[in-house]
């Protein structure tokens, strides 16, 4: 990575239009996702890379929704812990990242079909055949044609926890217009940040052979979406939450700190206790609502395009 801050591989030019493709797409799978919820709060489940997109939309059906908590689950969770004891009909959607939870999701199917429970399955694999056998086109919601899938998920999920709360009425106030405006101006925004500042976190990927990524609740889509960019660099990685990692902080390696300063007032000991260690690599401090830097944090993972 170039010593100004550019990325290696792409000039700004590239940027945009991947940037410019990700809003694109992810805005149309975010109309999809928030069309289907309108008749109804869903479960939000998730397997493999699917977790970043699942993770932001309950962010944004939790943060536009006055703190109520969605349910959230791994599917695994959600088959054996949920499913057979229903007693009501459910709505499920899906973030499902690859062809490895492929069984997972027909597993799913299956149940959800015995239940009688309408889903909708997030993934850029809708044409995926042995799925096909299983679902109708109408229950798939494409993230595919982009560099990014798990980006795309991110961003369709913010689309549509926004476009979930103006028709459902939950809000109507500045939050709801400030954040419809950012999401509108994406990929104007987005392109010049990640130009003059990936060069952040160059000195990581070409020193650090061991990471450890930790974050506050509000940005686990994000700081899952690096963890797997650095496992696809080569890197031993591991994640874990700002409060789980108290306890063991003297075993981390360098580590990646994201939090937004809104949380900031949580982490002082994990702060303190990185800074006593010499254990911090980069903190990536976001000073905007909770819910934008989610998506800022996000486009991080750009920054280590493959």
């Amino acid at each position: 990575m170039p010593e100004s801050g550019n990325r290696p591989s792409l000039n700004k030019e590239e940027l945009d239009r991947e940037i410019e493709e990700i809003v694109k797409i992810g805005k149309l799978a975010g109309e999809r996702i928030s069309d289907f919820m309108q008749s109804g709060e869903p479960f939000i489940l998730h397997a493999g890379t699917g977790l970043p997109g699942a993770a932001a939309l309950k962010a944004y059906l939790q943060g536009l929704s006055w703190g109520k908590v969605p349910p959230f689950l791994s599917v695994t969770d959600f088959l054996y812990g949920t499913l057979p004891y229903a007693e009501e009909k459910l709505k499920v959607v899906f973030f499902m990242g690859s062809a490895r939870e492929r069984n997972l999701a027909v597993s799913l199917i299956s149940g959800l079909e015995v239940m009688n429970a309408d889903f909708i399955i997030v993934t850029p694999l809708p044409e995926d055949p042995i799925l096909r056998e299983r679902a109708s086109s109408e229950s798939f919601v494409s993230v595919s044609g982009t560099p990014d899938p798990v980006l795309t998920e991110i961003i369709a999920s913010s689309f549509a926890g926004l476009s979930y709360a103006e028709k459902r009425g939950l809000r109507e106030d500045m939050r709801i217009y400030r954040l419809r405006n950012e999401l509108a101006s994406l990929n104007e925004v987005y392109t010049q940040l990640l130009y003059e500042r990936c060069g952040e976190l160059a000195d990581l990927v070409s020193q650090a052979v061991d990471i450890d990524v930790v974050y506050t609740p509000f940005l686990q889509s994000s700081a899952f979406s690096l963890y797997y960019k650095f496992l696809g660099l080569g890197k031993k990685v591991r994640i874990n939450d700002s409060d789980s990692t108290l306890p063991f902080v003297e075993a981390l390696s360098s580590t990646v700190l994201l939090f937004t300063s809104v949380e900031e007032a949580s982490l002082r000991e994990l702060l303190l206790r990185l800074q006593k260690g010499k254990k911090i690599a980069k903190l990536l401090r976001f000073n905007t609502d909770p819910l934008s830097a989610l998506i800022y944090a996000s486009f991080f993972s750009r920054c280590f395009a493959q």
